[in-house]
């Protein structure tokens, strides 16, 4: 084989390109770590602890009610951001 019946193996088979596949933008990745099941139950348990917290807290202790849930939120938005951002790395 020497390449010279290429035109006619194209036009017989077809052409096999592929155009390049496009990176996922880090925001998207960042949402989709957001879907895990784990993380929307860490989430929904978060707003409820901080609610509940500054609900039934004494006065006194109202300001400093929040931080169990904001703790939660924070870890897992570190999870979220650390995991796309492995992931968005891989797709670069």
């Amino acid at each position: 084989m020497t390449g010279e019946d290429f035109p006619e193996r194209t036009e017989q088979f077809g052409n096999n390109y592929r155009p390049p596949m496009k990176a996922k933008s880090w925001i998207s990745l960042f949402l989709g770590a957001l879907d895990d099941f784990m993380l929307k139950v860490l989430m929904v348990a978060a707003v409820f602890s901080i609610t509940f917290d500054m609900l039934l807290a004494h006065p006194e202790e109202r300001s400093h009610a929040w931080i169990e849930g904001a703790a939660i939120l924070c870890a897992v938005m570190c999870v979220a951001t650390v995991g796309s951002f492995v992931d968005w790395k891989k797709e670069v």
